[in-house]
């Protein structure tokens, strides 16, 4: 994306976080980041970042406009394209609400790294044990092989 267009989205995220207080280093940032994606896919990781828990706060979060930039591209940025191995998802949690539901993606930047079969499901299983000790709750490992999920 050119300079101009990232100096526009981030135009854009202070129309929508009107409350957003930020420094011209904060969003030299988000400029420096956005312009190694496509500027229409990030348009909508932005309304969708917007209208999601994550983007129910004061300001908008770098981490998860680009999360969601991966998910619905299917693409880091113009230099490779990811593939997604596994990811896992909370399913209770005993502290708090706002993480069930959260999934986190575990990416690859190309085919031969996934991990298949057993050694696939065991990084799986690892992780989503490993969520829980660092967040606290319940997480269950999913594999996701082209467009087929297996839940562990």
């Amino acid at each position: 994306m050119e300079n101009d267009q990232a100096k526009g989205l981030v135009f854009r995220l202070k129309k929508l976080w009107p409350l957003w207080k930020t420094t011209e280093e904060e969003e030299q940032v988000f400029y420096r980041k956005f312009k190694y994606y496509e500027y229409e896919n990030m348009n909508i990781a932005i309304e969708q970042h917007k209208t999601s828990k994550q983007g129910s706060t004061a300001s908008p979060k770098l981490y998860h406009i680009l999360e969601v930039y991966k998910s619905i591209s299917g693409k880091t940025s113009r230099k490779g394209t990811p593939v997604v191995g596994y990811e896992i998802e909370c399913i209770a949690h005993e502290e708090t609400t706002h993480r069930i539901g959260e999934r986190i993606k575990f990416w690859a930047t190309d085919i031969k790294y996934v991990y298949r079969g057993k050694k696939q499901e065991a990084a799986a299983i690892e992780s989503a044990e490993a969520a829980g000790g660092i967040f606290g709750g319940q997480w269950i490992p999913r594999l996701i092989n082209h467009d087929i999920e297996v839940v562990l």
